[in-house]
């Protein structure tokens, strides 16, 4: 009896019910998420969309939005706007806390000081005055006069006097451009530049907002290397309807080109991004390119950001030594780079400086460790500056270092 041929398998075939019902599930689970992601939506400061505060692609921000953003900035009185720095703490000036009561105060000659104190072109007889230019970690943001770090400098060692010229979201390069303008009028025995490392990444920045895309649309000068030499660029800073013509049509203005945070694809709209989901994936998959980029500057791995901040250090070294004062770079440890800053091997900015020949007060091995050890509830605020607490330990980490120059000072 012969064997019965095999029988071919056949492919089960999906019935179109269940077709229909996979696609079906699909559909709504893409509507879901749709309705999800522009529910979370929200509106920035700037005007821009954002969700859970990051912004949201294209980086191209509308005419009435800057229009409404320069209006709201503009009754400021103590951050104020300046064509040549960009902006700078105005002359008696107030910052109010939502209460209505002062945080910051600037005196007549535009330093973080009460009203009612004025620096003499000189300092007095016997005193050490220590001029001090930075971001907002040497202006100290988000605590009262009182408490800023060359407050408690002064009251450590009664015989300085320490002048405040920090400026918020300074770059390194408008901190050396005010010690030439506002700085060099108060004759000082020590003049001490603050970097916090990000300032790194502000030193390749021309417009705020590309280097931040959920704050406002400040423009700064941007010093770069031309031949070994520092060229100003955007001097005197765009502003009015320049500036808006430039956010809105930036593939127009050339400026952009010594601009390393704008990168066209960003700013460019898609077809993609009409769906708000698609559109916030892309927008972290650029935040994250930017984390990179920033990482990659602060190691050395980019040496671009390392080199002009060093340059800029230079330049107001020797400026300052022809002024005849003595130059201190500070480096303030930064939040999310403390375990490089208290690494067995010094931080790649600090070798960098020190193999310039310039001498730098590293706060990292010292103040740095105090951060990890108290933890950041103690030491930042919310916004992430340094508590009181925090300054004061930092003007002790800093005193100790000053010791040798304070003793050498000519009084």
């Amino acid at each position: 009896m012969s064997p019965e041929p095999a029988r071919e398998e056949r492919p089960r075939r999906r019935r179109p019910g269940a077709r229909r019902r996979l696609l079906g599930a699909l559909v709504i689970f893409v509507v879901l998420l749709e309705v999800v992601a522009r529910l979370a939506t929200r509106t920035a400061p700037n005007g821009m969309p954002a969700v859970l505060g990051y912004p949201l692609l294209p980086y191209r921000p509308t005419e009435p939005m800057i229009r409404e953003w320069q209006a709201s900035t503009a009754g400021s009185t103590y951050v104020v706007a300046d064509a040549e720095l960009g902006w700078c703490v105005g002359a008696s000036g107030r910052s109010l806390r939502d209460d209505g009561s002062a945080l910051y105060t600037s005196n007549a000659q535009g330093v973080r000081a009460p009203a009612d104190r004025s620096y003499a072109p000189q300092p007095a007889a016997g005193r050490v005055r220590v001029l001090t230019v930075g971001d907002s970690f040497t202006h100290c943001d988000d605590v009262p006069d009182d408490a800023t770090w060359q407050v408690a400098l002064e009251t450590a060692r009664p015989e300085l006097e320490v002048v405040n010229l920090g400026v918020p979201g300074y770059g390194t390069d408008q901190a050396l451009l005010r010690w030439r303008r506002d700085g060099r009028r108060f004759q000082s025995q020590l003049v001490v530049l603050g970097i916090w490392p990000e300032n790194m990444c502000r030193n390749l920045n021309l417009i705020r907002y590309y280097l931040v895309p959920s704050e406002g649309f400040l423009t700064k000068p941007r010093l770069r290397l031309e031949g070994g030499a520092l060229a100003t660029l955007n001097s005197p800073v765009l502003g009015g309807d320049e500036l808006v013509a430039t956010l809105t049509e930036p593939e127009t203005h050339p400026l952009l080109a010594d601009e390393r945070w704008y990168l066209p694809d960003e700013s460019r709209p898609s077809l993609l991004q009409s769906l708000r989901s698609l559109r916030i994936a892309q927008s972290l998959v650029a935040l994250y390119g930017r984390k990179q980029a920033r990482e990659r500057m602060y190691s050395g791995e980019d040496r671009s950001a390392i080199e002009l901040t060093a340059a800029i250090a230079e330049s107001f070294a020797r400026e300052v030594r022809e002024a005849g004062s003595t130059p201190l770079v500070l480096i303030i440890p930064m939040r999310e780079l403390l375990a490089a800053h208290t690494a067995a091997q010094p931080f790649p900015l600090v070798a960098e400086l020190r193999a310039r020949g310039l001498d730098v007060l590293d706060l990292g091995p010292t103040f740095g460790r105090t951060v990890l050890e108290l933890g950041n509830e103690r030491m930042y605020v919310a916004q992430g500056h340094y508590t009181a607490e925090g300054n004061r330990l930092l003007a002790a980490a800093l005193e100790e270092q000053l010791r040798p120059w304070i003793e050498a000072a000519p009084r």
